[in-house]
């Protein structure tokens, strides 16, 4: 007779065995995932404090410097005050992964202007696009050329490229005729004569290095323009523009006339409507909400299916004591 031992003798189950590994690949993953998020991280950080600008005696750029000479108004001196100039600009580089979509919130810098390029570091993060005065041109005989050396360039020279520059807000540079161009000087676009060609060919070969928005062609000042006369000059940007996948903008006021052209408005693939008014009095707003209403509601019908951006225009004045 064989004695039976207790089951409390029996050799124990092995619950935490792991015979093909399983557990085992399971944990290196995670481990190897968390190492990989470890080191992005410190690399993310090292990074950013190394790109600190050091603290130093405020210097200007050529950008900069250019027509930096005191304002005058009513025979006064107004100095212009440029707030943490060497304070750390926030232009989107934070962030891994760069955000998607269309621009929704853009701004306007004209260039070298010193107040403008303070408003766009404190809120450059906080911008889907940026358009910034360029190029200029006279007439059809005269090139399209950039207003200064790096005009076409980012305003922020720290993000015109590079790493830094991988989520900034889109570079839209601004194409604006001389004011005291007439009308007739583009007549010669439209007819295609030798002068409309040599005009094409400037703007086909126009270089736009590190620009990742689009062009835009500023007619706010020429509301006046008819859409024939301007629908070659839109064909000949979107025919340079398309093939780098850069949009077609085209700025003007909501009182101008060729946006009424359907054929005009195919051609753009961005349209800006400056809705400014005179005011009467130094009380009454230069875009008041009943002034854009009017404006929203007459053209938001004319470009279904696009990004229509709206301009208001605000103004401040500048006071003394004892004045």
């Amino acid at each position: 007779m064989t004695d039976t031992p207790p089951p409390f003798f029996s050799s124990p189950q092995q619950v935490f065995a792991d015979p093909a590994g399983r557990r085992a690949r399971t944990a290196l993953r995670g481990f190897v995932i968390c190492l990989i998020v470890t080191c992005l991280w410190f690399w993310e950080y090292v990074n950013r404090v190394y790109n600190l600008a050091p603290p130093s005696e405020l210097t200007l750029t050529d950008r900069d410097a250019g027509n930096h000479e005191a304002v005058s108004l009513r025979d006064r001196e107004v100095a212009v005050v440029v707030m943490k100039e060497d304070a750390h600009t926030d232009c989107g580089q934070r962030s891994i992964i760069p955000s998607t979509g269309p621009p929704r919130v853009f701004g306007f810098v004209p260039y070298s202007d010193q107040t403008a390029l303070s408003g766009l570091r404190a809120r450059c993060s906080q911008l889907d696009g940026v358009m910034y005065q360029a190029l200029s041109f006279g007439g059809i005989n005269e090139p399209v050329r950039p207003i200064a050396e790096d005009a076409t360039d980012f305003p922020l020279e720290e993000f015109v490229s590079g790493w830094r520059s991988r989520n900034r807000p889109a570079a839209f540079p601004v194409l604006k005729p001389a004011s005291a161009m007439q009308p007739e000087a583009l007549q010669e676009v439209r007819e295609g004569g030798e002068g409309g060609r040599a005009f094409h060919d400037r703007l086909m070969t126009l270089e736009l290095n590190d620009v990742d928005g689009g062009l835009c062609l500023d007619l706010s000042d020429h509301p006046d323009l008819s859409a024939n006369v301007v629908i070659p000059i839109l064909r000949t940007m979107h025919a340079r523009l398309s093939p780098d996948g850069l949009l077609t903008c085209l700025i003007g006021r909501a009182s101008s006339s060729f946006w009424e052209d359907q054929s005009l408005r195919s051609l753009v693939d961005l349209p800006v409507v400056l809705s400014f008014q005179t005011p009467i009095s130094l009380s009454t707003p230069i875009a008041s909400g009943s002034f854009l209403d009017d404006d929203f509601s007459r053209l938001k019908d004319r470009f279904l299916g696009k990004d229509l951006v709206i301009g208001a225009a605000t103004y401040s004045e500048v006071w003394r004591s004892g004045d």
